[in-house]
Formats: C-alpha cells, sequence, structure tokens
C-alpha cells in the first residue's frame, strides 16, 4: 500500500511539474537577439536607414487609406452574406463568389504592399522581414 502511494504521488508531482514548463517552441528567428524583444509591427528591428524608414512610412500611409476602401468593401459584401442567410434557399454559389472577392482584393492590397516594401528592403532586412509577415496580413 506505501508503494501505490509512494508511486500515485510522483505520478502527481511528474504530471504537476510538467503543467508548469515553459513552452519549449522556439522559432530560430522568434528568439530573442541582444536581450531585445520584437514589438508587433513594429520595423526596429529591421535597422532602416532613414531613406528607407520615410519610403515605407510613405507606402504604409499609402496603404492605410487603401485598407479603408477595403474594410468598407468587406462590410458592403458582409452585408450580402447576411442577406444571403436570411432567404429562404442558400445560395451557395454566391456565398462563395462573394467570399472569394474578399478574399482576393486583400491579396492584391497585401501584395502590392508587399512588393513595394520589398524593393525599399536590403537582402538581409528581407529575410529578417520574412519572418513577421504575417503580422502584415489584412484581417
Amino acid at each position: 500500500m506505501k508503494i501505490l502511494r509512494v508511486l500515485i504521488i510522483l505520478c502527481s508531482l511528474i504530471i504537476l511539474s510538467s503543467s508548469f514548463a515553459d513552452d519549449d517552441y522556439n522559432d530560430d528567428h522568434r528568439k530573442k537577439s541582444d536581450n531585445k524583444i520584437h514589438i508587433f509591427r513594429s520595423l526596429e528591428y529591421l535597422g532602416l536607414n532613414k531613406i528607407q524608414y520615410e519610403e515605407i512610412k510613405k507606402i504604409l500611409i499609402v496603404y492605410k487609406k487603401d485598407y479603408k476602401k477595403f474594410y468598407k468593401f468587406k462590410r458592403s459584401r458582409q452585408k450580402e452574406l447576411q442577406e444571403l442567410m436570411k432567404n429562404d434557399l442558400f445560395d451557395k454559389a454566391k456565398y462563395i463568389d462573394i467570399q472569394n472577392e474578399i478574399k482576393t482584393y486583400s491579396v492584391q492590397l497585401e501584395a502590392n504592399k508587399f512588393e513595394k516594401i520589398h524593393k525599399v528592403l536590403s537582402s538581409k532586412q528581407r529575410i529578417k522581414f520574412s519572418y513577421f509577415l504575417g503580422e502584415w496580413e489584412v484581417d
């Protein structure tokens, strides 16, 4: 009986200790370098010079306006999706078409933005930027 209790306590401790363990997942590109932590949508880690900084700033300002147009478009198309759901019969083809329009618009917007940013960055900066590409996707 004592052996069983000891085994139960040991198993409990092992399970309990593993629940407090840190996440061991570590991408090479997401490791802290020089004790710096990456900030969401920050470009500081790229080490941009003044010219690059200004060019990317201009690109992002232009695309901010384009994003406003996109979100307005997306809202109007989502209202159409809501109307589709309210109907007695669901038009699957129209639903797919509307969703594809929204996704295509957002992908084109991203691709245009990334093309311009790509031209501004050096090859080393492009590599660093590629690790955090997901942060810049259109929602």
